[in-house]
């Protein structure tokens, strides 16, 4: 009898630990301003420092021009905004970074790539509009960044001759492209944020801000 009571025991204990434990389901709200989280395609492959939970900065690297890097583990800074809408034939992903015009999310496409590293694309924002297309992806009940087709983003471990120092740089890996060295592939979660005011004076508007899915912080 005892012998039949732990083996009963084992076999439940074996069948709980080999019950897979549920993913916790993003909670979705819409706003018109998210924050992008980063998160890790795999959780098993990070970059050093980890790059898992940071969010989107900028690092300047010339006039008007600015590299995206993973930063701050803090959300900070205004957010970014969807603009325009797919009736004016445009759309575009934007942040004020706090000054009166806009600062564009611009991704190169398949066949344009970096010109000291050939065959990776890169992701800069800079003053003005951004790429056309790139925009937030719903599909069931997660959100992320899209790209302009197919792929993923990555960020990478590269030299930045304008800074003399190394970045943890974003790139973007089209459909059918090998994840370079040095870098780890992961997704844009844009957790819901309160839409900044624009400072007075602005040669900017907000009246084609969409209101959007986002994830509700947690």
């Amino acid at each position: 009898m005892l012998t039949s009571l732990l083996t009963t025991t084992i076999t439940l204990l074996s069948l709980a630990g080999a019950t897979p434990v549920p993913q916790t389901a993003q909670q979705l709200s819409r706003a018109k301003a998210y924050q992008l989280q980063i998160q890790l395609l795999d959780p098993t492959k990070d970059l050093d420092p980890s790059v898992a939970g940071s969010f989107i900065g900028t690092v300047h690297v010339g006039a008007g021009q600015n590299v995206a890097v993973a930063g701050s583990h803090n959300a900070s800074g205004t957010p970014f905004y969807t603009n325009g809408t797919v009736a004016d034939g445009y759309v575009d992903v934007l942040n004020d970074l706090g000054t009166q015009y806009p600062w564009g999310f611009k991704v190169q496409d398949r066949d344009s790539s970096d010109a000291t590293y050939p065959g990776e694309h890169d992701v800069e924002i800079d003053v003005g509009g951004g790429t056309n297309g790139v925009s937030l992806v719903t599909n069931a009940e997660d959100v992320r960044l899209g790209g302009l087709s197919a792929g993923y983003y990555a960020v990478c471990d590269r030299f930045i001759g304008y800074v003399r120092g190394n970045l943890t740089v974003v790139k973007y890996v089209y459909e059918g492209e090998t994840l370079p060295e040095g870098c780890v592939g992961i997704k844009f979660v844009p957790l819901c944020a309160e839409l900044n005011t624009l400072p007075e004076g602005s040669e900017w508007t907000h009246d084609f801000v969409q209101e959007v899915d986002c994830v509700v912080p947690s």
